[in-house]
């Protein structure tokens, strides 16, 4: 006759074990890559392990060679994803190098721009399709905001999207100071160099510059932490981000949602 399991195996085989917390991964639609902040955006995304899958806007279709990376034109997205995030960026404009010559930048040349017209009805059919996370990253002039619309929402389009009734919207306003074109000859760039460092002086911390893969970096960590609600998250809250042992469920002002 076969001796049974001893007391020693049964209750090893009865521990408790604790569950194993399940970690969905997230997906991503991205618009705006064509310019310098939407191309780092899309680097970071990239290796950002939180998401699984993300999508890129193009202006036509485009084979891919990053596992991670699907590019769609806008009339086949369908925005089956959990996050949409919009980059709207001057400098998408223009490309970010000449046809033919070499370096960096041919890929960004086939990614879409995101215009800020383009922003409302891009929201309106991610809302409707789903999508529960919405970012919109708009690099703003140091002195073009007024200083009563610091943590407040300070557009009309931005207070429709608010209106949308998405999960979290969170707003990132960057100083554009890192996006501007570059000045050519050295009589502009030591008056660029004046004009900034006055600029500075006016606006103090609230919009203390920061390098484009800096902002790319601090608003991709400011998504995954993204809470519920409204939040607004501005130059001097992407330095809190990127401080060394920041917390990471801070990502931002938590916001009020009246607008002004």
């Amino acid at each position: 006759m076969a001796s049974g399991p001893s007391l020693d195996q049964a209750l090893a085989g009865a521990r408790f074990t604790p569950p194993v917390a399940e970690s969905r991964s997230r997906t991503v639609l991205l618009a705006g890559a064509a310019g310098r902040l939407g191309e780092r955006m899309l680097a970071r995304l990239l290796g950002c392990p939180t998401y699984c899958r993300i999508q890129v806007l193009a202006d036509a279709p485009m084979p891919s060679t990053e596992r991670k990376l699907g590019v769609v034109v806008a009339s086949a997205c369908d925005f089956t994803v959990d996050d949409l995030v919009l980059v709207v960026s001057g400098d998408a404009a223009a490309p970010s190098r000449q046809p033919g010559a070499p370096g960096r930048g041919l890929r960004t040349q086939v990614y879409s721009a995101c215009p800020m017209e383009a922003v409302l009805p891009m929201a309106r059919q991610a809302r409707a399709a789903g999508v529960s996370r919405l970012m919109l990253v708009t690099p703003v002039h140091v002195l073009g905001q007024p200083a009563a619309l610091y943590a407040q929402i300070a557009t009309l389009a931005e207070a429709e999207l608010h209106q949308m009734g998405f999960e979290s919207l969170v707003l990132v306003r960057p100083t554009d100071l890192a996006l501007r074109a570059r000045r050519s000859g050295w009589g502009a760039r030591l008056f660029g160099l004046v004009l900034d460092t006055a600029t500075g002086l006016l606006t103090g911390l609230r919009h203390t510059p920061l390098s484009i893969d800096d902002i790319a970096r601090g608003a991709v960590l400011a998504l995954q932490a993204a809470p519920s609600g409204l939040t607004i998250i501005e130059s001097a809250q992407l330095q809190e981000i990127l401080r060394p042992n920041a917390p990471v469920a801070k990502p931002g002002l938590k916001a009020e949602a009246s607008f002004k």
